[in-house]
């Protein structure tokens, strides 16, 4: 059996994605996500809402894990991960293209054996050599610990982006693959840079990156049998996205998935990145967990996705939102921005209640719709774990 995890880091909702997904008989999805890389990561790979993982404070931007975790909580943490839930005949794949910001760091990075096997990457100051073999990666020492069935893998320039899926596709089918791949091209697109794709330099700016991306996702052979296809992206275009999360980019990103496990073609028209790791639980153990891809639409489903704007607080939650699906092109979303909540001051609280139009991509502030739908998802964060971002009154 073979999972493929394949992410298309910051690339948003865009017309030629959608046609490449369905050419190639792929259900493309509203996918409802974080607003930056770590939390959805988390999110997917928990099943759980940054809250539900870390508690009070929830987690930033980044570096959760590898500097806000003590010993104990990391061991609970991982226990929570599908990488550390997966049986031991499972080899896990990571590989980022190119190297992912902050993937390889000079300093001494000093490998840490805790309870279960687990291995976690510290980062401390220093002057050292970079220890290329142990350093220090977003994915996973950002995420969870790492298991000895890890494999990584470094980045060859002008060759990957080519030839490292079809690779992974040649892997013995009587085995069992885990393989995440992270593709960093529109996240990094810059003026003057190029890459080699193909025997060709492509220009990384956005629009050549997107047809880059198409012609990869083209030549992929989504019929290769046992096996669970997973294409996504994390969340949207980041100067898009702001303390208050607006649509579409900082939670309304898009997914392609292909079930060639239980060969049951998909249909639900919104997956919640927490829907991730029950569907690979309920393939690899024949489970029956909810929120599968293969389940009916729930309309009644409230999505809970937190963000920590790094400019804001690098290392906690700043801000939540609630979202709820109206119609098939509506969604309602109630957001509390909350900056300083994990210590119980709430001098700076915002929220906003709005109805969000993808099909005209529009908000809509001061309906009738959005006042009665956002009063019910605000005490839905209320009567949760996420009460942490409000100050409570008598009447809540």
């Amino acid at each position: 059996m073979k999972i493929y995890c394949i992410l298309f880091d910051t690339v948003p909702r865009h017309p030629k994605i959608k046609n490449i997904l369905e050419k190639k008989d792929i259900h493309f999805s509203d996918h409802i996500t974080c607003s930056s890389t770590v939390p959805t990561l988390i999110t997917m790979f928990s099943g759980n809402t940054p809250t539900e993982m870390f508690g009070i404070g929830g987690i930033g931007h980044s570096h959760t894990y590898s500097k806000l975790l003590s010993k104990d909580r990391a061991i609970k943490w991982d226990e929570k991960m599908i990488f550390h839930m997966l049986p031991d005949d499972w080899k896990i794949h990571i590989h980022a293209m190119p190297e992912t910001r902050g993937d390889t760091i000079i300093g001494e990075v000093e490998n840490k054996k805790i309870k279960g096997g687990f291995t976690r990457i510290h980062r401390t100051v220093g002057f050292h050599r970079p220890l290329m073999d142990e350093a220090f990666k977003l994915m996973p020492d950002d995420i969870c610990g790492r298991t000895e069935n890890m494999v990584y893998y470094g980045y060859n320039e002008g060759e990957d982006e080519s030839n490292f899926i079809k690779s992974m596709q040649e892997l013995p089918s009587d085995q069992n693959h885990f393989i995440f791949l992270k593709y960093n091209h529109y996240h990094d697109a810059s003026a003057g840079k190029t890459v080699n794709y193909n025997g060709k330099q492509v220009i990384l700016e956005h629009e050549l990156v997107v047809d880059m991306f198409v012609d990869m996702i083209d030549k992929i052979d989504f019929n290769e049998t046992d096996s669970l296809f997973w294409i996504f992206a994390d969340h949207g275009i980041p100067p898009n996205i702001n303390k208050l999360m607006p649509p579409p980019d900082s939670w309304l990103a898009w997914c392609g998935v292909k079930d060639n496990i239980t060969n049951n073609k998909i249909t639900k028209e919104v997956i919640g990145c927490d829907d991730f790791k029950n569907t690979v639980l309920n393939r690899i153990y024949n489970k029956n967990l909810p929120n599968d891809i293969l389940d009916d639409l729930d309309m009644d489903r409230i999505y809970v996705r937190e963000d920590g704007r790094g400019n804001i607080n690098p290392n906690y939650g700043t801000s939540v939102s609630a979202i709820k699906l109206l119609d098939k092109n509506r969604y309602t979303q109630y957001v509390a921005h909350s900056p300083q909540a994990p210590e119980r001051t709430f001098d700076r609280f915002e929220e906003r209640k709005i109805v969000y139009n993808k099909s005209k991509n529009e908000i809509e502030t001061s309906t009738e719709e959005a006042v009665s739908e956002n009063d019910k998802l605000k005490h839905h964060l209320l009567d949760g774990p996420w009460e942490w971002f409000f100050r409570k009154t008598a009447d809540e």
